[in-house]
């Protein structure tokens, strides 16, 4: 009868049950249904503990196949409702795909949220590695063992942690993510956060040291022994302190002060602050010490000493000193020999020369090197009145030709454009340097009284400066004041 029924063309859904108890009964002759339209049907499994959903699509007879409404609806009476694979249903629809597990919808899985990170942006190990010169020699004193920073720099940045995406069933019931673990920046005395608390800056200079994921910065470096090649050069934002030598051929800088245990040889030393060198400096014609303020040493010996305020030292041979305000030798000998010694307000030592007439130039009221930097700017200034000159007598001669109807020529005006930038360039130049001489000039003549002060002797050859004044000392002199009157240099007795 199933064959028979499907023999001609029936779309209906076929009851063989109700034809199986039709056979049974053996009713004949009565007018029994055992084909029915039907429409198409869909059943939804959520499965897995909520975290898959399948879909198995059984065809129409006669009736209407299913179409997305249909799904939709009974996703929903599933509470099916994230995470649905609408390409997956679409393509089972047009494909006619019935009878088959289908995975139409699938759970998200969370994603754990990223730990916090800190990135410290200056070098926290020690490394030495001598700095390569021209890629083929290295230099074993640029070692770059000692890291500074200055007030204001970045010491560490923070990338906060995550909290990461969480994720869901396919009935939409959440599946919390773990968030990332969170990373402490920390402030300290030395140090402070950023207003997002995301960066760590330093609060002074100095040397930022790594504690326990705690950063501090050192406003004092101590080197425990000499500066050489086991150091190598130090260039520190902050103030230095070593206990040992600076050794022949190294350097030394620091913004602040710095204070030397032992000697200064031939090297370079530069401070934005004071310098204090307990053992004196040996500079071997090579050495120098320069600072923002001042310099004390027990002695200086063939070295050249330049200071923003006071030079003090208990003995000067053969060395060259400038001093913003003082120079002052007068502890144990007081003794300076030979050299050019120069100061804005005074020298004062107890002995000055000596009895061989070594050659001493002492200078106050200016420091030589101002007056020789004024002359250079006077003599340019000189020059460039001259080129000026010239560039205007240019200019003038090709306004009178075009003037005169004279054919201009490409190179004319090429010609015309230089002598005008340069003109320009005269003008501008000479404004600075009538500025700078001004200025200069001025801080020459600022020492109200300069003087120079001898507590014990000067002797023969001592050359003394005050201002634009000479004066070349050709006699042994006791106790002697030296100082500027009526436009002359006058020397009188002086007592300590």
């Amino acid at each position: 009868m199933v064959d028979a029924l499907q023999a001609r063309g029936t779309n209906y859904w076929i009851d063989k049950p109700a034809i199986d108890a039709l056979l049974r009964g053996g009713r004949a002759g009565q007018r029994t249904p055992v084909a029915f339209a039907k429409d198409g049907t869909v059943a939804i499994a959520v499965e897995k503990g909520e975290r898959e959903a399948y879909m198995v699509l059984e065809p129409a007879y006669g009736g209407r196949d299913m179409e997305r409404k249909d799904i939709e609806k009974a996703l929903t009476a599933q509470s099916v409702r994230a995470g649905v694979d609408w390409e997956a249903i679409e393509q089972a629809i047009s494909l006619k795909k019935y009878g088959s597990r289908i995975l139409v919808a699938k759970y998200q899985e969370p994603v754990p949220g990223v730990d916090a990170k800190l990135e410290f942006l200056f070098r926290t190990k020690s490394t030495i590695h001598p700095k390569e010169v021209d890629g083929l020699k290295v230099d074993y004193r640029e070692l770059e063992t000692v890291v500074s920073v200055r007030k204001g720099e970045v010491l560490a940045k923070k990338t906060p942690a995550t909290k990461g995406q969480d994720g869901f069933t396919v009935t939409g019931r959440a599946l919390p993510a773990k968030p990332g673990k969170d990373e402490r920046l920390a402030a300290s005395k030395s140090a402070k956060l950023s207003e997002d608390r995301l960066q760590l800056i330093a609060d002074i200079d100095g040397q930022p040291i790594l504690r326990d994921r705690s950063v501090t910065v050192e406003p004092v470096l101590t080197i425990d022994g000499d500066i050489d090649y086991c150091t190598g050069n130090i260039d520190f934002a902050g103030s230095v302190r070593v206990l040992g030598n600076v050794v022949a051929g190294f350097t030394l800088k620091a913004t602040e002060n710095i204070n030397i245990e032992g000697l200064a040889e031939d090297c370079c030393i530069e401070a934005g602050g004071d310098v204090l060198i307990k053992g004196g400096i040996q500079g071997g014609k090579k050495g120098t010490v320069k600072a923002g303020g001042n310099v004390s040493a027990l002695f200086i010996e063939r070295a050249s000493v330049e200071a923003g305020g006071c030079i003090s030292a208990g003995q000067t041979l053969h060395s060259t000193l400038f001093a913003g305000d003082q120079v002052v030798v007068t502890v144990e000998k007081g003794h300076i020999c030979g050299g050019t010694i120069g100061a804005r307000n005074l020298i004062q030592a107890r002995i000055i020369g000596s009895e061989y007439g070594t050659w001493t130039e002492l200078s106050v009221g200016f420091q030589p090197k101002d007056k020789v930097r004024l002359e250079e700017m006077k003599q340019e200034r000189i020059e460039r009145k001259a080129a000026l000159v010239e560039a205007e007598k240019g200019i003038a001669t090709l306004d009178e030709l075009r003037a005169g109807g004279m054919r201009w020529w490409p190179r004319h005006e090429q010609t015309y454009e230089r002598l005008q930038t340069g003109q320009t360039a005269l003008t501008e130049r000479l404004s600075e340097l009538n500025r700078e001489i001004t200025v200069l000039e001025e801080a020459l003549s600022s020492a109200e009284t300069p003087q120079i002060k001898v507590a014990r002797v000067i002797y023969p050859n001592v050359k003394i400066h005050i201002k634009e004044m000479s004066y070349l000392n050709q006699a042994e002199v006791q106790n002697t004041l030296f100082c500027e009157k009526d436009d002359q240099i006058e020397a009188m007795p002086y007592v300590a």
